[in-house]
């Protein structure tokens, strides 16, 4: 992690990730936060680390971000499965 804190393609997806997080307060939890403030299963938190990269790339690949597109993919796919597992 310590040699991808200076890649700007990391650093582009964290903004990405804190404006998705900003947008959906309480219902877009990145892998790190589930592991470690919630009881979640690791494998249900690696489930929703797959969607949230998937998500993520898109956005990326973006000169301008559709954060509007973002969030319905959000809450097509990842915030049924933490809802589903009782975490929303």
């Amino acid at each position: 992690m310590r040699d991808k804190v200076a890649d700007p393609q990391f650093l582009r997806m964290r903004e990405i990730e804190r404006e998705l997080q900003g947008r959906m307060p309480g219902r877009y939890l990145t892998r790190y936060q589930l592991v470690t403030f919630t009881r979640v299963p690791y494998r249900i938190a690696l489930q929703a680390g797959e969607i949230q990269s998937r998500i993520l790339s898109d956005l990326a690949q973006q000169s301008h971000p559709d954060y509007e597109h973002g969030v319905r993919l959000a809450e097509e796919s990842l915030v049924p499965l933490l809802r589903s597992h009782g975490v929303l």
